[in-house]
């Protein structure tokens, strides 16, 4: 049964959400800002009777999304720095929801689940019913690991302990961050202040006892 974008409750939108191109049309230049212009009115227009998520998106499309995907937890590594800090979850903590890169393609899965704690951000999934092995010599090749079957059970673990923690800091803004080494100390404004650790030996952090590869949640 064929499907129009009239029975679907909300829309994804990637491609546009973070490029601007400036292009001509029998002579005429336009520029990013007028692209700019034209992306706005059609996301927000979309919002109107729809669930808008779009992917990565520069600023000025936040005020029409309902949430953000492939939020980018770690760093580019672009640039030389001594330490990275997650401005941009930092920023929207409590305010929109943002959903991180496709965890089923994240290498280590200890360290990714640290920094979805740490930032605030939902995980997400690229999910097919069938083995991905399915897809070869397709345009979708690229999907190697994808069986729900395979990680329905990681899921659940990963969503009830995700909500343990949510529900333990409670909904609230970050005001401070700090960052040492393989040490990372989150305050909230409501008190809460959220303690981790990267490394695989326990740590004392602010006097707390943080296993390796772990987390506590402690209030002021």
């Amino acid at each position: 049964k064929s499907q129009s974008l009239t029975d679907y409750e909300g829309i994804a939108i990637d491609g546009i959400s973070n490029h601007l191109f400036s292009y001509s049309v029998k002579g005429k230049e336009y520029g990013r800002d007028q692209t700019l212009e034209s992306y706005q009115q059609m996301i927000q227009k979309a919002g109107e009777s729809k669930q808008v998520l779009l992917q990565n998106p520069i600023q000025p499309y936040w005020q029409y999304a309902n949430g953000l995907t492939e939020v980018p937890v770690y760093s580019s590594n672009y640039v030389f720095q001594d330490q990275s800090v997650p401005f941009f979850a930092i920023a929207l903590k409590g305010l929109i929801p943002r959903y991180g890169p496709y965890t089923n393609f994240i290498a280590n899965q200890q360290e990714y689940k640290l920094k979805l704690i740490e930032q605030g951000v939902s995980p997400s999934y690229l999910l097919t019913s069938e083995n991905p092995s399915e897809l070869n010599n397709t345009n979708s090749s690229g999907i190697y690991s994808s069986q729900f079957k395979n990680y329905e059970k990681d899921i659940v673990d990963l969503y009830n302990e995700l909500e343990e923690v949510n529900e333990s800091i409670g909904q609230t803004l970050i005001k401070d961050y700090e960052v040492d080494g393989d040490q990372v100390v989150v305050s909230y404004e409501n008190g809460k202040v959220l303690l981790l650790n990267y490394s695989e030996e326990s740590k004392n952090i602010q006097g707390q006892t943080v296993e390796g590869y772990s987390y506590k949640v402690v209030s002021q």
